[in-house]
């Protein structure tokens, strides 16, 4: 389990080159560790977080502490 400052979603769009229309993942989770590492996520969905939450990892799950 690690701690991480902020995180910040950002939407990508559907997978248009192979012409499907699968979503998952849906968006790309960017995370701020204490120490300033920046570690990218891909998740089908937010849930709850929003810009600057305080967040957890736990076996690549994340979520608001």
């Amino acid at each position: 389990a690690g701690l991480g400052g902020a995180a910040v979603g950002s939407q990508v769009g559907r997978d248009r080159a192979a012409g499907t229309t699968a979503t998952a993942p849906a968006y790309r989770v960017t995370v701020v560790t204490d120490q300033g590492v920046s570690r990218m996520y891909e998740v089908a969905a937010t849930g709850d977080l929003r810009v600057g939450d305080r967040v957890r990892i736990d076996n690549g799950v994340i979520y608001r502490v």
